[in-house]
Parts: structure tokens; C-alpha cells; sequence
């Protein structure tokens, strides 16, 4: 609608998980940008309607979290995970798939009251797309800090996630801050860019056991809310095969056999 000459055009996601949009131009004579009431539901939006003081999902996301911020962040036998926003995004989908991936770790936090979560250097775009597309003014249950990883955390506390690592992790430390790198695997595969990222401000840096414990998996990059909700698993003393059975993309398993068996064939 801008190359065809609209003026003030706004996107309005239409479900949290910003597959939906509706674009609108209000015009040259416009005052303010569209600031839309959302509502998720028939029964939301019927209740709204209504002139009912508080919209039901409003209720149901307060009920989910039932630990503060900052108890959290008190609680010593917390998970400590941190998610490094520094990465540069080459495309808008990469960006938009990125603050997807920080709004599904919101909702495994809502979920697991031992975790704190930091997502560092949560400024530029990164943060744009969150706030616009997926509301991360109301996120209540992670820390947006727009400090570095470095400067967030003392390096030694520092186990920096990579695909690409020689350490293999067996435990999870609660002594520990692990750190999940904030970008699309599509982008970076093959380019060991999370251990070039870790290797620069000398981190140790560490692997998830796919390879020891399913080798049939064809690649090890995941998505940035896979691995937390694997460091969650095993933080609660669930073992790294039961884990992988819950969280590990099923079709990657598959690919590989069917591939071997062409190559035999050919």
C-alpha cells in the first residue's frame, strides 16, 4: 500500500502469534496511528462489547503467572537463561520470527515458576517487532534488559549455548546463566555463528547431547524456545532422553532414514 501512494499505513496483527494482519491507511488528515481494542476470542470480543471492565484473556494471562519478577530473580535454584538479541536480522521475517520465538518463551515462563529469564540487548528492532506485533509491554514474566550479555552477567557465569560447540552439556547449574542465541537458524546455518559470537567474548560455550542421544536427528540448530523448554526438562530432573522424546522436532528424525535409503537406491 506505500508504493501504491497510501499515506499513514498500519498493520494491525490480528492473532498474537502475528500469522494474521490487517493493513489500513488512514490518510494524510489522520492525527494518530490505529490503536485497535484486540480481542483473541468470540467470547472476548462479545464480553468487551459488553462494557465489561477487564477482557477475559487479560484474566487467564494474570492467572497463568503466579510468581513475581522478582522472585524469580530471588529464587537461588532458579534456571537462569538469557537470550542474546544482539544479532542482526537480514530480513523483516527474520525479525518477526525472532520476537515470535521471544513471545513462546514468555509463555514457558508463565508456565515454569523456576525460571528466570533475561533477554539481553532487547532494543532496535528486535524490540519494535515484539511491541507492535506481539505486546511485549505486558510481558510480566521475563526481564527486557537493553544491556549486552556482557554487561548483564559476569563472564564466568556465562555457559553460552551453540550447535557448533565441543563441550558437551550434561547438567544444568542454577550457579549458571545459559544463553540462548536470538536469531533464525535458516540464516545462520553452517556459519557457527553463535560459537563465533561466544569465542569473541570468551564464554564457554556448550552443546545440548542431540548428537550423543539421537544421532539419527538430522541437524541440531533449534528454535530459540526448543532449547529453553529442553534446560527446563532437564532442570527438573528429567533425563536428556526424556526431554528429547517431548521436544525434539519429530520430522527431523525422519528425514534422515529416507535420505539414506535414496542414496542406496541411486
Amino acid at each position: 500500500m506505500r508504493a501504491l501512494g497510501y499515506e499513514n499505513v498500519t498493520e494491525v496483527s490480528l492473532c498474537r502469534f502475528g500469522k494474521s494482519f490487517m493493513t489500513t491507511a488512514l490518510g494524510s488528515t489522520a492525527t494518530a496511528p490505529l490503536e485497535p481494542s484486540v480481542a483473541f476470542t468470540v467470547e472476548d470480543a462479545l464480553a468487551n462489547a459488553a462494557g465489561k471492565s477487564e477482557k477475559q484473556w487479560e484474566k487467564k494471562s494474570k492467572k497463568k503467572s503466579n510468581v513475581e519478577l522478582s522472585e524469580r530473580f530471588s529464587n537461588p535454584d532458579a534456571l537462569r537463561v538469557a537470550v542474546d538479541v544482539s544479532y542482526e536480522q537480514d530480513s523483516t521475517r527474520a525479525r518477526r520470527s525472532v520476537a515470535k520465538q521471544l513471545c513462546e518463551c514468555v509463555g514457558i515462563a508463565h508456565r515454569e515458576d523456576a525460571l528466570a529469564m533475561t533477554y539481553c540487548d532487547f532494543s532496535g528492532p528486535i524490540a519494535e517487532e515484539s511491541r507492535e506485533f506481539f505486546f511485549s509491554d505486558r510481558w510480566s514474566s521475563v526481564k527486557m534488559d537493553p544491556r549486552s550479555v556482557e554487561e548483564a552477567f559476569d563472564a564466568r557465569d556465562v555457559v553460552y549455548m551453540s550447535p557448533d560447540a565441543s563441550e558437551v552439556l550434561d547438567e544444568v547449574d542454577a550457579s549458571k546463566v545459559y544463553v540462548v542465541g536470538g536469531i533464525v537458524d535458516l540464516a545462520t546455518r553452517g556459519m557457527r555463528t553463535s560459537l563465533t559470537r561466544a569465542n569473541a567474548s570468551s564464554f564457554r560455550c556448550a552443546r545440548l547431547p542431540i548428537r550423543e542421544h539421537r544421532p539419527e536427528q538430522t541437524h541440531t540448530v533449534l528454535n530459540i524456545d526448543a532449547v529453553v523448554k529442553i534446560l527446563c526438562g532437564r532442570h527438573r530432573g528429567e533425563s536428556w532422553d526424556d526431554v528429547f522424546d517431548r521436544e525434539l522436532p519429530k520430522r527431523q528424525a525422519a528425514e534422515r532414514p529416507k535420505r539414506e535409503r535414496r542414496e542406496r537406491l541411486a
